[in-house]
Formats: structure tokens, sequence, C-alpha cells
């Protein structure tokens, strides 16, 4: 039985994206990004709270309540803006995830439905059907949960990074580049792996 081999062609995440939508797909890389540079923001926001707090005390003039209610009104703001990042993020993922999983289930109805008797002759019918449930309920469930991880998680590194930088100022920039190239080499090693496991399973059930 022939499967696929190597990394997924980049043309099946064209597909998924255009599928949903790119307005949406650049959306919510915009409002992840957004809400990553708010939670940062309100870290930095109450790192200079405390620091004014102890120089305050050190100086023998605590803050006023004042003081204390518009720094505490800053970072509230800071993370409500952040939680709605997230919220709004969560609902532009499920409209795309609908769209797309219509469009995707719409075409493959029609390229089932227009294919020559030839085909049927074959392909397994358990294929065809695998098509319909077990990748669909892929597309539907784990795939938008896996790109939005993944779009999450490059954020908070990104963001991690850039905090520790802005920190450091600078200094952590040397150890960064090995430590890059480190873990660009375990995912890869990871995606291949992975990859092929799951289209083994995929094979198995067919």
């Amino acid at each position: 039985m022939q499967r696929e081999e190597g990394s997924i062609d980049s043309k099946a995440y064209y597909y998924y994206g255009g599928a949903g939508g790119w307005i949406y797909v650049w959306l919510i890389v915009f409002i992840q990004g957004s809400g990553r540079a708010f939670e940062i923001a309100g870290t930095f926001w109450l790192a200079k709270w405390a620091n004014e707090n102890v120089a305050a005390l050190i100086s023998g003039t605590p803050l006023s309540d004042k003081d204390t209610k518009y720094y505490l009104n800053i970072y509230a703001l800071l993370c409500m803006i952040g939680v709605f990042c997230l919220t709004v993020r969560a609902i532009l993922m499920a409209t795309h995830r609908l769209k797309a999983s219509r469009k995707i289930h719409d075409d493959l109805t029609t390229n089932i439905m227009r294919a020559p008797v030839s085909f049927y002759d074959v392909t397994p019918l358990g294929r065809i059907l695998n098509r319909f449930a077990a990748d669909m309920d892929k597309i539907d469930l784990e795939l938008t949960q896996s790109l939005g991880q993944g779009v999450g998680t490059l954020f908070s590194v990104l963001g991690a990074a850039g905090a520790i930088i802005a920190a450091t100022k600078g200094t952590m920039l040397a150890p960064f580049l090995p430590l890059s190239y480190l873990y660009f080499l375990v995912q890869r090693w990871f995606r291949k792996s992975s990859t092929e496991l799951q289209r083994v399973e995929s094979i198995t059930k067919r």
C-alpha cells in the first residue's frame, strides 16, 4: 500500500488556511501576538510597580493610595486586554475551523461523487469511508487544536526570549543562537518520527 514519505507538503497547510479564510489566519496570528505582548507588558509594569514601591519605602515616603490605584488599574487593564485577546483568538479559531471543515468536506464529497468507475475498482471502500470519518475527525478536532497550540507556543517562546533579552540588555543573545539550533534539530527529528508513525497508523485503519 502506497503512503507518503518525508515532511508534509506545504501545499496542505496553504489549502487548509485558504479553506477557512486567510483573513482569519492573519487575524489569529495578530491577536495571539498582541495578547502575548500585553501579558509581557503587564509583567514589566508589575516589576516597575515593585521597584517604585521599594524606592518609596527606602526614601521614607510610601506610595499613596492614589499612586497604588494608578499602578493597580494599569496592571489590571493590561491583564484584561490579554484575556480579551485570547477570547477573540478562540472565537476566530472556531470560525476558521468550521469554515475549513465545511469546505474540505464539500470538496471531498464532490471529488468522490465525480470520480470515474475505475477509481472505485482500485480503491478499497474502507479507505474512502476513512476519509469521511477518521480523517475528517482529525481535521475538525486535532488539527486546529495542534495549530493553535503551535502558534501559542511560538509566541510564548518569542515573548519569553524578548523579555529575557530586554531584561539582560542583550547579553543572553549569545547562548540563544546555539540553543535555537539545538532545538531546531530536536524538533526536526521529532516531527519526522511523529509524521511517519501517524501515517502508519492511518494506513492500518484502511
